[in-house]
C-alpha cells in the first residue's frame, strides 16, 4: 500500500495520506462536479489503511470551502475513522477554520457531535 498524494486544483483539495506516520491531510477547496471520481480513491485507501493502521492516526482538515457532495464523502471518511477509533486505535481529527469563517467552524462542530472521535478546532 502506497501513500496517497494528490495535488490541489481549482476544484479539488490537496490530499496527503501517509500510511506509516498515520498523518492524513485534506486541504484547499472541494467543489468537484463529480465528487465520486475524486473521493472514491480516498475512501478505498482508508478502507485498506484501517486494516493495518499506524500507531496513531490524525486527520487534518484544512478546507476553505466544500460543496454538498463533498460533505457526503467527508462524512464517510470520518465514519471510517470513527470505526477505527471504536476498535481501540488512537484517532484525532484536527478541524482548521479561518477565524473569520464561523460557518466552517459550525460545520466541524456539527460533524463532531455525530462521531465519537476527538475533534480539535484550530483557528488560522
Amino acid at each position: 500500500m502506497e501513500n496517497l498524494i494528490i495535488e490541489s486544483t481549482d476544484e479539488f483539495p490537496s490530499v496527503f495520506f501517509d500510511k506509516t506516520s498515520g498523518k492524513l491531510e485534506i486541504s484547499g477547496i472541494s467543489i468537484p462536479h463529480n465528487s465520486s471520481d475524486f473521493y472514491t480513491p480516498l475512501v478505498e485507501w482508508l478502507v485498506k489503511y484501517v486494516k493495518h493502521p499506524a500507531k496513531e492516526t490524525r486527520l487534518e482538515c484544512k478546507l476553505d470551502y466544500f460543496n454538498t457532495s463533498s460533505h457526503k464523502y467527508l462524512t464517510e471518511i470520518f465514519k471510517i475513522l470513527d470505526e477505527l477509533s471504536k476498535s481501540g486505535a488512537k484517532v484525532t481529527i484536527a478541524w482548521y477554520y479561518n477565524v473569520e469563517d464561523e460557518d466552517m467552524k459550525l460545520i466541524g462542530q456539527e460533524l463532531s457531535h455525530f462521531l465519537s472521535l476527538p475533534f480539535e478546532f484550530i483557528e488560522f
